[in-house]
C-alpha cells in the first residue's frame, strides 16, 4: 500500500519523487523548485544541473513500470483510464476509512502524485460525510472517495493537456 498521512506536508512530492524514479529508468533526481532564471536581456543566469543518483537497477525500472502499466490497463484505474491517449503507469491508494485518496501516475515525459484528502485531519471522504461529494461519487456508482475515483480524475485532466505537444512514447520492454 501507499503511505498516506495527507495533512503532513511533502508527502505528495515524496510520492511524486520516488515515483519519477521508477519512470527514469532507476535514475533519482531530487526534486527542486526553479529549473532556470533568465536575466532581463534574456541571458541565462542559472539553469538547475544535477546528474542524479542510479538507485535502481534498469531492468527492476522497466518491470515495475510494466506492473504499475498493467493498474492502468486491467487494475484498479482501468475503467477511468481506458481512454488515456498514450503509454501511463501508476498506483491508486486509499487509507483505512477512505480517510486519504491518491493517484500517483507517469509517462515518460512526467510524473505526477494527486491526493485528496483533508488537510486538517482524518475526515473520511464518503457521501454520509462529505455531502458535496455525493453527486459525483453517484454518478460513478460509489459512496466513497477512492484513489481510482477524484485523484485518478484530476490526474487525468491535468496529465492529456499538459503532454498535448509531447510526442507519444513508451518505456522498452523489460528483460525476461
Amino acid at each position: 500500500g501507499l503511505p498516506v498521512a495527507g495533512h503532513q506536508g511533502g508527502v505528495a512530492l515524496d510520492m511524486a519523487a520516488g515515483m519519477q524514479t521508477i519512470a527514469n529508468f532507476g535514475l533519482h533526481q531530487e526534486p527542486y523548485y526553479v529549473d532556470y532564471i533568465d536575466r532581463a536581456d534574456g541571458t541565462r543566469l542559472y539553469t538547475h544541473q544535477s546528474p542524479g543518483t542510479v538507485v535502481l537497477d534498469l531492468g527492476v525500472a522497466l518491470a515495475t513500470t510494466n506492473t504499475l502499466k498493467g493498474v492502468l490497463k486491467s487494475g484498479t484505474a482501468r475503467r477511468a483510464l481506458s481512454d488515456f491517449p498514450r503509454p501511463a503507469a501508476g498506483k491508486t491508494g486509499t487509507q483505512d476509512d477512505n480517510t486519504n485518496a491518491w493517484f500517483i501516475g507517469f509517462t515518460p515525459q512526467l510524473t505526477t502524485a494527486v491526493w485528496v484528502g483533508d488537510p486538517k485531519g482524518y475526515t473520511p471522504m464518503t457521501s454520509a460525510t462529505v455531502p458535496a461529494f455525493k453527486p459525483a461519487l453517484a454518478q460513478l456508482g460509489k459512496s466513497t472517495v477512492q484513489g481510482a475515483t477524484f485523484p485518478l480524475s484530476i490526474w487525468a485532466a491535468f496529465m492529456e493537456p499538459a503532454l498535448v505537444f509531447e510526442p507519444i512514447l513508451d518505456w522498452p520492454a523489460p528483460p525476461a
